[in-house]
């Protein structure tokens, strides 16, 4: 006997309006790049997300307003302005929440709500912290595929060889929970990808009785083709966002699709594009098809050589036996002489000739000459 545990989770689906005011600081952003970059990560990691975040909460008591924005560590390849520094950064910054959602750039966006015993002390500690954490990397370049974002899928990172110049988006999100205090000394920032903020890997283990709760997805990301914040500047809290969002940031070659989906309804895409794929899989498939032939064309040539090397044998053997028949009498006495081979030679000769149409044997010897014929001239 045993026992068996069901779960059963519940991913509900929400506008941003309808959680903004609820959302704090330290939630988790997960996001679905919509991009060549994104589809690359989401592959290699095997995973539904290519990048996280943070929430930071500004409120104003007196006005009764809140201001959410998000701190990363990013690409920003759609060209957000950072609500600090009124720049486009590529590496740590804060830009407005309700932009960086509706830039276009990315598919899928869920928020994991933090949940913090102690009430609002608590929280306002955790903010704090934060908030520190934050203003020490200020600057920080993003780490785009560099050796220790490899090494962190395989769990390779030691401290001792921890790059601290350069930060990628899971682990600016692990440094400030350790900094925070929520997770463990022992877990290494530089180990943590971005999938292990979801639900996809086991709960992650936060100190102190905190946990994050399920994802709640966010309805129509993409309901500005462009970008919300690039198709109406009036509407942009921190600044312009630079780039327009198109295909040809989705994929390498567009129109965009994949094969797998077409083929196999994968959820995974690489970005290269419906054409390109189709040409790599024509090549792909040809070059096999080549090596087939080729190997078959090989193993047959092979094949017959070998047949042919067995029937020459067969023909020598044979031929060496019939060798050994016609000797075997001059051989009985003693070992294959000059002489021996002479009488065989004579034997054989007059064997032919008495077959022929004449009669004549000759001397196997002498300088005579034979007999003129009757009637004929004498010599």
């Amino acid at each position: 006997g045993g026992f068996v545990r069901l779960e059963t989770r519940f991913y509900p689906s929400k506008d941003l309006s309808e959680i903004y005011g609820s959302l704090d600081s330290g939630d988790i952003l997960l996001f679905s790049g919509a991009t060549v970059n994104g589809n690359f990560i989401k592959a290699a990691t095997k995973s539904e997300w290519s990048h996280v975040g943070l929430v930071w909460r500004d409120s104003d008591d007196v006005s009764n307003t809140t201001f959410l924005k998000m701190i990363e560590s990013s690409t920003n390849h759609a060209g957000l302005y950072d609500c600090d520094d009124n720049i486009d950064n590529w590496g740590t910054e804060k830009v407005s929440l309700r932009d960086k959602v509706y830039s276009s750039f990315y598919d899928k966006v869920a928020v994991r709500r933090l949940f913090l015993p102690g009430g609002s002390e608590a929280r306002a500690d955790f903010s704090r912290r934060l908030m520190r954490f934050y203003d020490s990397k200020r600057g920080t370049k993003y780490e785009e595929f560099k050796i220790e974002m490899v090494k962190a899928y395989f769990n390779w990172n030691t401290a001792n060889n921890e790059s601290r110049d350069t930060l990628f988006c899971s682990e600016f999100v692990a440094q400030a929970y350790l900094d925070a205090e929520l997770i463990d000394d022992d877990q290494l920032p530089s180990n943590v990808l971005q999938w292990e903020f979801s639900s996809e890997a086991d709960e992650m283990a936060l100190k102190g009785g905190a946990y994050l709760h399920n994802e709640v997805y966010l309805r129509d990301v993409q309901r500005y083709p462009a970008g919300r914040c690039n198709m109406h500047p009036e509407l942009c809290e921190c600044g312009k966002q630079k780039h327009a969002y198109s295909a040809r940031y989705a994929c390498i070659a567009p129109p965009c699709g994949s094969i797998g989906k077409l083929v196999w309804g994968g959820m995974i895409d690489l970005g290269l594009g419906f054409p390109l794929e189709v040409f790599i899989t024509v090549v792909g498939l040809g070059w096999l098809l080549a090596g087939l032939i080729g190997n078959i064309c090989a193993c047959t040539y092979l094949i017959m050589w070998i047949r042919s090397r067995r029937l020459l044998a067969k023909k020598v053997a044979e031929s060496l036996r019939t060798v050994e028949h016609v000797n075997a009498p001059y051989m009985a006495d003693g070992p294959l002489t000059t002489r021996s081979l002479a009488r065989s030679f004579e034997d054989s000769s007059s064997v032919k000739l008495r077959r022929g149409s004449t009669s004549h044997q000759f001397p196997s010897a002498g300088c005579t000459s034979p007999p003129p014929p009757a009637g004929g001239p004498t010599p």
